[in-house]
């Protein structure tokens, strides 16, 4: 089903060769598919080197429960793992090394898919500086929708140079028909060096806790139309070891109901604040560590029915601690700060205490 030095056509596996183990495969034409799978159930695709290829391995149609382990996918053209127009039950991606594919690491596109987990990966560089915009790991369901899984114990990270880089990103439907990406949990993965490390668009229902994230040149977090996102005991860090000049923004549009608990947040540079909610209701944060960022620390803009408590916000640049510009029902209360709590006219706030 595979061979090295193939031409155009595709190895294939279907239902009747539901195993592909231990083969190096190098395309040679420029529509050479590594290895594409349909119409399985429980194909395992384990121990495969795909290199120079148009993509890695396709997963396309109609699949049950596929396994993908220990895969080398280096070097193609295209992307190193596609899932599209796909109608999926149950993939495991595992102890793989997805790295310099010029259109995306793991790219889901118009497909239905349940129970997706994404562990222990090495996942970089997947993204061309002449490319379309992708990312590390991409799920596009602007088409179909994907829920339930996790992303967990992998190291994502490059290309910053790459147009509009992210090492996650979430693309739901969009406004009219929201919330058809979520169920999901990304943790206690390290990621660095994109323009953005976790993006979020139209998602509902997501975890995102125990990661450290690092020298992003735009957005540590861009999380945008979303709602019920937990963001809890995450690390936003400057190193002085990388003495890139990121912005690390951490920015929520448009979103409610979630929860922001336990971040560790420093230095951020040439953005307004630290953590900044605009245009959101029902947001509660709490616990949270703010230092040094340049500007202020928590910027509160037009928000409605949410709080801020028990955050310590110091050393800031000239600046503001909690700033608050428009909204109603808004509560702060003990936080310790060094700064001003600013609470612009017209705005309604509450048990209003500054501890120093």
């Amino acid at each position: 089903a595979v061979r090295r030095g193939f031409e155009v056509r595709r190895p294939q596996i279907d239902g009747d060769e539901d195993v592909v183990d231990g083969f190096e495969v190098v395309g040679l034409h420029p529509e050479a598919v590594g290895v594409e799978v349909t119409g399985t159930m429980q194909a395992i695709l384990s121990r495969l080197s795909v290199r120079r290829a148009r993509h890695g391995i396709v997963l396309t149609g109609r699949n049950r429960n596929v396994i993908v382990e220990s895969v080398q996918l280096y070097d193609n053209k295209g992307v190193g793992l596609l899932l599209d127009k796909l109608n999926l039950h149950q993939v495991n991606i595992s102890d793989s090394h997805i790295s310099y594919n010029k259109q995306g690491g793991i790219v889901v596109r118009e497909s239905e898919i349940r129970n997706i987990q994404i562990g222990n990966c090495d996942i970089e560089g997947n993204m061309g500086e002449k490319t379309p915009p992708t990312a590390n790991i991409l799920f596009d369901i602007s088409q179909g929708s994907l829920r339930e899984g996790a992303i967990f114990g992998c190291t994502i990270q490059h290309t910053n140079d790459a147009p509009n880089s992210a090492n996650v990103r979430f693309i739901g439907n969009g406004p009219e028909d929201p919330r058809k990406v979520g169920n999901f949990a990304i943790a206690d993965n390290s990621m660095s060096d994109v323009a953005t490390n976790i993006h979020l668009q139209h998602a509902r229902g997501i975890t995102i806790t125990g990661n450290t994230l690092w020298q992003a040149y735009e957005h540590n977090l861009l999380v945008e139309d979303c709602a019920h996102i937990v963001l809890g005991s995450n690390l936003m860090d400057r190193n002085p070891d990388y003495r890139a000049k990121t912005k690390d923004a951490n920015v929520f549009k448009d979103c409610t109901d979630c929860t922001l608990n336990a971040l560790n947040i420093l230095a951020t540079r040439g953005v307004p604040a630290g953590l900044i909610l605009e245009n959101c209701a029902r947001m509660n944060i709490t616990n949270c560590t703010i230092r040094r960022c340049q500007n202020g620390g928590i910027l509160l803009q037009n928000g409605k029915q949410s709080r801020v408590s028990d955050c310590l916000i110091t050393e800031g640049e000239k600046n503001f601690a909690i700033r608050v510009s428009g909204g109603q029902e808004i509560q702060i209360t003990d936080n310790l700060v060094s700064g001003d709590i600013d609470v612009g006219p017209g705005t309604e706030v509450s048990n209003t205490m500054t501890v120093y």
